[in-house]
């Protein structure tokens, strides 16, 4: 990515849905709040999550300093990111000729009732992004 490496974007989602597991331990369909704030940079050295030539660049909250998504360089031109660096834990994709991103966390439903995610909440989120 080093031709990416000075490159920085503001992130915000426009729609997202996903399922949540009611009262009665069903899941439903859900809607959540758009509007959310990422800003997609380079992991500085010594930071949490960076790796010298493999993740290089990180997707944070706002007002974060630990990357959510930690990105590898797939030599296309796009972003390709992993939850937490986990590729089973969800995605971030963002293409910035488009200027658009979709991002995926699908933990949760699918592991055994004791296990510690069991209760997260599948979600797909898509958004745009702008250069800063």
């Amino acid at each position: 990515m080093a031709a990416k490496k000075d490159k920085k974007y503001l992130c915000i989602s426009e729609h997202a849905t996903g399922f949540t597991q009611g009262d009665k331990k069903k899941w439903d369909y859900a809607r959540f709040g758009v509007g959310k704030k990422y800003i997609l940079r380079q992991i500085k050295k010594f930071e949490t999550g960076y790796r010298e030539k493999q993740a290089t660049f990180g997707l944070y909250n706002f007002d974060s300093n630990h990357p959510l998504y930690r990105c590898e360089d797939n030599n296309v031109g796009t972003y390709l990111c992993f939850f937490n660096g986990s590729k089973h834990l969800g995605t971030f994709n963002f293409s910035p000729s488009s200027g658009r991103f979709l991002k995926t966390y699908n933990s949760g439903y699918w592991v055994s009732e004791d296990h510690p995610y069991y209760k997260d909440t599948p979600i797909i989120s898509i958004g745009v992004c702008a250069e800063l």
